[in-house]
C-alpha cells in the first residue's frame, strides 16, 4: 500500500497556502486525530509547561499496540541529552518523538517531498530556517507511508505546555513550548505558518482528518498542525 505525501506550495505577495497531499489506490488507515484542540498566548503555554515534575508526562500506548506501529514510532522515552550533541534534529518527549531534520525545497511545479526515510523529518526552506529570531519554521513528517507509520504519528496527542527542542544546522538548541493543536483543511492553513518575519514560531504538521477519493487516489481532507513557541 503506497502512501505518497506531497507539500504543495503556492506562495504570493501576500502570504501563502500549502496543500499536504496523501494519496494512494486504497483508502489509507485511520490516523490519530487530536484529542482536542487548543490555542494559547505565549505567556500560557510557558505558564503550562511541568515545574514541579521530573518526569515527561507521555501518552499512554496500549502494549497490544507497540509492535504494530512499526519501526518508525518510538514507544520508548527520548533520552535526556545535553546541548550540542545534535545537528538539525527535532525532539518531543511527551510523544517519543527523536527525528533528525532534512531540509526540504519547492520544486518546479509547487511540490516537496518529504523524506522516505519515515524516522526523519522535513524543514520547509522557503520560510525560516531553525537558527531564526523573527518569523515561522515549518517542519513536516510522515503519518503514514509505504503502509509503515512515520516519526509524527501521535503528534495530535501533544498537550498544552509540552516540551518541544531542535536543533539547527550548527547544532546550536532551541527550547519551545506547544501554545496550540489545530486541525485545518489542507486548502485553508492559515497564512501565518509561512511568515517571513513578525512573532518567532514553529509549527509541527502531518496529515489527517477523513479520507477523499479523487481521480488519482485517496487524500486525507485535513492537516494536524501543532505551534510552538520559543522559551527565552
Amino acid at each position: 500500500m503506497a502512501l505518497w505525501v506531497l507539500l504543495a506550495v503556492a506562495l504570493a505577495a501576500g502570504g501563502g497556502f500549502l496543500v499536504w497531499k496523501g494519496l494512494q489506490e486504497r483508502p489509507p488507515e485511520e490516523t490519530p486525530e487530536p484529542s482536542r484542540t487548543f490555542s494559547m498566548s505565549a505567556e500560557e503555554a510557558v505558564a503550562a509547561r511541568p515545574s514541579d515534575a521530573p518526569d515527561v508526562e507521555t501518552i499512554v500506548i496500549p502494549p497490544e499496540l507497540k509492535e504494530s506501529l512499526g519501526p518508525y514510532v518510538r514507544t520508548e522515552p527520548v533520552p535526556e541529552d545535553t546541548e550540542g550533541d545534535f545537528i538539525s534534529r527535532l525532539q518531543i518527549p511527551s510523544i517519543y518523538v527523536d527525528a533528525g531534520i532534512v531540509d526540504q525545497g519547492v520544486s518546479a511545479d509547487n511540490a516537496m517531498n518529504l523524506p522516505r526515510n519515515l524516522s526523519k523529518v522535513g524543514l520547509l526552506d522557503t520560510v525560516q530556517p531553525l537558527r531564526a529570531r523573527s518569523g515561522s519554521t515549518l517542519i513536516a513528517g510522515h503519518v503514514v507511508y509505504n503502509g509503515d507509520r512515520g516519526a509524527l504519528y501521535y503528534l495530535g496527542e501533544v498537550k498544552p505546555g509540552a516540551a518541544v527542542s531542535t536543533w539547527d544546522d550548527r547544532g546550536r538548541r532551541q527550547e519551545w513550548v506547544v501554545s496550540g493543536v489545530h486541525l485545518y483543511r489542507q486548502t485553508e492553513l492559515p497564512d501565518e505558518l509561512f511568515a517571513t518575519d513578525g512573532e518567532r514560531r514553529l509549527y509541527l504538521v502531518t496529515c489527517g482528518g477523513d479520507f477523499i477519493r479523487t481521480s488519482r487516489g485517496w487524500l486525507y481532507s485535513d492537516n494536524i498542525v501543532v505551534t510552538a513557541v520559543p522559551v527565552s
